[in-house]
């Protein structure tokens, strides 16, 4: 494993190969520094993790469907989201039909879309600037919208393929990653300009990770704790499932 720490940005690279039972660690991560703010990136060494077997029977599903919410678009292939907590809209990359539907949890209705991005892949709010930021692989560029008009206001940078990207509020810039080696794209969110472009040695997709739980997440409510999971194929057209936990009506 790898770990890239760029101005408060931690990116790991990470390639495991595991059975189909449930592993467990066992060894303890060793604990990261990451640099200050504005601080060039630095690449250091982390022991690859050993993993080990569990006997333990897997859990009960705790997740239970609770309505399927029709998309626009056609029934192809969805990628990214991002939740604005403060608006309670979900941002989700229909990135097969070059498309990025926001989507309202709380009235559970659709409230906009954004047609000009092409092949969204990584989408992210920044609620902050009121701005979404959209990876546009068809036109290896980033798209930056207006949260409040749903209009791209600017095309920035030129990568690869881009594709995660996450929001360093310590230096208010938007990493991006790109799956073709090009290094990560760095963006001023005050200025919507690209800052640089970091070498890190090789290709880098994005995956967010949770050291706390062991978790890998999706986009979650953090209140209602509901699942929002869009769905390419549903009867011939996209839908978006809402799940919640079990038992929680």
């Amino acid at each position: 494993m790898r770990v890239l720490i760029a101005a408060g940005t931690v990116v790991l690279l990470m390639s495991l190969s595991t059975p189909a039972a449930r592993v467990t660690s066992a060894v303890t991560p060793a604990p990261l520094a990451c640099g200050a703010a504005g601080t060039a990136a630095t690449e250091v060494s982390s022991p690859s993790p050993v993993l080990a077997a569990s006997s333990e029977p897997a859990s009960a599903a705790v997740l239970q469907p609770i309505v399927d919410v029709p998309l626009p678009g056609s029934a192809s292939r969805f990628d990214y989201q991002s939740l604005d907590e403060t608006t309670g809209r979900l941002i989700i990359a229909h990135m097969g039909a070059d498309q990025v539907v926001v989507f309202d949890t709380a009235t559970q209705r659709v409230v906009g879309t954004v047609s000009d991005v092409k092949t969204p892949t990584g989408v992210l709010a920044v609620p902050e600037f009121r701005r979404i930021f959209a990876a546009a692989a068809g036109s290896h560029d980033v798209a930056i919208i207006d949260a409040n008009s749903l209009e791209v206001i600017a095309h920035v940078g030129q990568i690869g393929f881009p594709d995660g990207l996450d929001y360093a509020p310590t230096v208010k810039q938007v990493f991006v990653s790109d799956e073709f080696g090009g290094g990560e794209l760095v963006i001023d969110a005050t200025s919507n300009d690209v800052v640089t472009t970091i070498d890190i040695g090789g290709e880098a997709g994005n995956t967010h990770y949770d050291p706390g739980s062991g978790c890998v997440l999706v986009a979650v409510d953090p209140h209602t704790h509901r699942v929002y999971l869009p769905l390419e194929n549903v009867d011939g057209k996209p839908v978006l499932r809402i799940l919640e936990t079990a038992g929680a009506s």
